[in-house]
């Protein structure tokens, strides 16, 4: 692998809307740039059971940077590696999550569930193509992520938050993050950071834009997420990935 194309899920590589699904400019920008040994890896903060029922599995990719960061796997979905959240950060999100004061998401390594539910959630997951959670109870196992449903700043003593929706937050730790995720994959098949190119839309984009060595955020982009950006493609429901990586000559 020469290269690797690291793609955003919601709002870059699917249009947010229910019954949206990858765009066939992207499906076949995937397959150029697999032949030229570029590789192409998801890189969200979805589940990996989530893929599944979004339908992501259709298509084959490199690999898969997952849970903003905190879990990597192979093009196969084999584990390379996994951040879990510690100590106080971890009794920090099950306190919250059990007090059940807002709604909160605990996300395992097999499994995610929430503490209970309210309009905000449904409207959420509504807007990116999803069901709602399950609710369930904390066992537990290890934490990778957590996310929270609130309109107004969250604030952790040391976790970080990464908003993708008016109502939804990600947290996870301090030294996670999709950059994080990035760097382990790269590190595990001989890629150079300047090899790196990136697309993204939201908050929890930002940090791998700034770090990749192309960051190219999506026509419907943050505000704050074009700001960083190299540059700005078109939107994700006009075949913006396949003119980013026309643009830098990658297809």
């Amino acid at each position: 692998m020469k290269k690797a194309v690291f793609l955003d899920v919601d709002g870059t590589l699917l249009p947010e809307g229910n019954g949206k699904s990858v765009l066939e400019s992207t499906k076949e920008a995937i397959k150029l740039l697999q032949a030229q040994d570029i590789g192409a890896v998801l890189c969200t903060g979805r589940h990996p059971t989530e893929l599944v029922t979004l339908g992501l599995l259709d298509v084959l990719y490199d690999g898969f940077v997952l849970l903003n960061g905190q879990l990597v796997l192979d093009r196969n979905m084999k584990k390379l590696y996994s951040h879990p959240i510690t100590g106080i950060d971890k009794k920090e999100i099950v306190t919250m999550f059990e007090n059940r004061d807002i709604p909160v998401v605990i996300v395992e390594e097999k499994r995610l569930y929430l503490n209970f539910i309210n309009e905000n959630v449904i409207q959420a997951q509504a807007d990116v193509n999803s069901g709602v959670h399950a609710v369930g109870e904390y066992n537990g196992a290890d934490i990778l992520m957590s996310t929270v449903y609130a309109d107004e700043n969250v604030s952790f003593s040391n976790l970080r938050t990464g908003r993708w929706h008016k109502w939804a937050v990600d947290v996870y730790p301090p030294t996670g993050g999709k950059a994080n995720g990035i760097r382990e994959f790269i590190k595990r098949y001989g890629v150079e950071r300047k090899d790196v190119i990136v697309f993204g839309d939201a908050q929890n984009d930002i940090e791998m834009i700034k770090y990749a060595g192309v960051g190219i955020a999506m026509g419907n982009a943050y505000p704050e997420t074009k700001k960083a950006a190299d540059f700005i493609t078109d939107d994700c429901e006009h075949d913006g990935i396949w003119n980013g990586l026309k643009k830098i000559n990658l297809i």
